[in-house]
């Protein structure tokens, strides 16, 4: 009996498995997720790649690993494109889509890599990709306009621009800021919330005469569809208007929106 005890231990320790492979495959993918998430926080993308593949390898379809794969490359992506790196900024950008390919503001980090390196049609492609995921942020259709158009397009922008300065007031000295009246908060994307992500991002937004948001612009985005959804959201916030001597203002603010879980 204690021989074929000791047979049946040779034969699992022999296929690297000493407590059942389910139990094996749940730590391994487990600590290799951590450690993914602790190489992003010190800004080592590399590294959490090379994580993020090896949770793969362990749980071939999980959307945990694989949207944060997805952000680990994005990241890579931007960082490598900041040193000048744009070709392999470009194959990051490829790769974090190939994780993640609906995500509209990595379609358009590699249309503006791909603009860089003088391939207009191809950046084109991928900033009207990012214009039609996305179509409640003026910043991408902006960016998409000017593509198009060309040089003629960069005056024309600068023109938009100047004139919505014009039309949206500045909070501060005499014109108040508006007061929210109806607020809800945004609902978490599904693959977030599988993803265990938080995090906040950050828009511009025009508040008009009665209290409406028409404009909204994402300077800072999240990823992982919380973007969109704080989009669709925002668009429904009701304010009392700002003022500027008793008048209603159409105005420019800034809003932050986080996403916790609990």
């Amino acid at each position: 009996m204690r021989l074929k005890y000791a047979c049946l231990i040779f034969a699992i320790s022999s296929l690297g498995v000493f407590i059942g492979p389910r139990t094996l495959v749940a730590v391994s993918f487990s600590e290799h997720m951590q450690k993914a998430r602790d190489f992003m926080s010190k800004g080592q993308f590399g590294s959490a790649v090379t994580e993020c593949q090896k949770a793969l390898r362990s749980k071939r379809h999980s959307i945990e690993a694989q949207s944060w794969l997805g952000m680990a490359y994005e990241q890579l992506g931007d960082q490598l494109f900041n040193k000048g790196e744009t070709d392999r900024a470009i194959e990051a950008y490829q790769n974090a889509l190939a994780s993640v390919p609906e995500d509209p503001y990595w379609h358009e980090q590699l249309g503006i890599a791909l603009e860089k390196k003088g391939e207009r049609e191809a950046a084109i492609k991928e900033c009207r990709t990012a214009a039609e995921l996305s179509p409640l942020d003026a910043g991408l259709q902006s960016m998409y306009e000017k593509l198009i158009r060309g040089p003629q397009g960069s005056v024309d922008e600068n023109f938009r621009k100047a004139k919505m300065a014009e039309r949206a007031e500045k909070v501060g000295g005499e014109v108040s800021a508006p007061r929210p009246i109806h607020k809800p908060d945004p609902a978490y994307s599904e693959r977030a919330r599988q993803a265990k992500f938080q995090g906040t991002l950050v828009m511009w937004t025009v508040v008009d005469r009665e209290g409406n948001v028409t404009e909204t612009t994402i300077v800072k985005p999240l990823g992982l569809g919380l973007d969109a959804k704080a989009l669709e959201t925002i668009r429904t916030w009701k304010f009392q208007p700002a003022m500027r001597n008793g008048t209603p203002v159409p105005v420019r603010v800034m809003i932050e929106v986080s996403f916790r879980l609990f």
